[in-house]
């Protein structure tokens, strides 16, 4: 073993059908060295790598099934939590994460990147907290929350409509006291109508 490293001569190929990023040239070559080093023969190293990529292709596809079952898992939860209104949640999420990357000063490629990070697009919590946002942010909804600085009876119309509408992003939150947003509703209504 004294010999130079044989390199290529040495070195198994990538076998076929491998998933991409799976196989690692650099480490094979690297483990190779060192089989040779060793006296490992040719073939036995060989095997040896074969059965490890064959493993590693196996743990990535399961990773990946994971993945997508944790996904469709977030999208049923919030289904089944939005019912009818899921798309116009999911509307109302962009909108929240277009809105703050433009006071951020941020540009459509930064809200696109946002939006299509798992790490948001993808969390249940995230992604509630945003289609919140979203409606607040909606076209009556964001007159409503801003009218109380250019004139308090538009302001007084935005608080009828928290107390009395339904479908007003804040009415369920002030209706119920033990609604985890209820505090943040009620202090939006005492504001619209000047109470403070």
């Amino acid at each position: 073993m004294n010999k130079e490293f044989a390199g290529e001569e040495f070195l198994p190929a990538a076998p076929e059908g491998l998933p991409e990023g799976v196989w690692d040239a650099e480490a094979v070559e690297v483990l190779g060295r060192k089989a040779w080093e060793l006296g490992v023969p040719k073939e036995a190293f060989a095997g040896i790598v074969s059965e490890f990529a064959a493993r590693s292709a196996e743990a990535q596809k399961a990773a990946e099934a994971a993945e997508v079952e944790r996904v469709e898992g977030v999208k049923s939860e919030l289904e089944a939590l939005w019912g009818e209104g899921y798309d116009g949640h999911m509307q109302g999420a962009v909108k929240a994460i277009n809105a703050l990357c433009k006071m951020a000063g941020m540009g459509e490629e930064d809200a696109e990147e946002i939006r299509n990070d798992p790490a948001v697009g993808t969390n249940l919590r995230v992604l509630r907290l945003l289609a919140q946002m979203g409606a607040m942010l909606g076209d009556e909804g964001a007159k409503g929350l801003r009218a109380s600085a250019s004139g308090s009876g538009s302001g007084a119309a935005e608080a009828a409509r928290i107390m009395n509408d339904p479908s007003h992003p804040l009415h369920e939150a002030f209706m119920s006291l033990d609604h985890p947003n209820h505090r943040f509703a009620n202090s939006e209504y005492d504001r619209l109508m000047g109470l403070r």
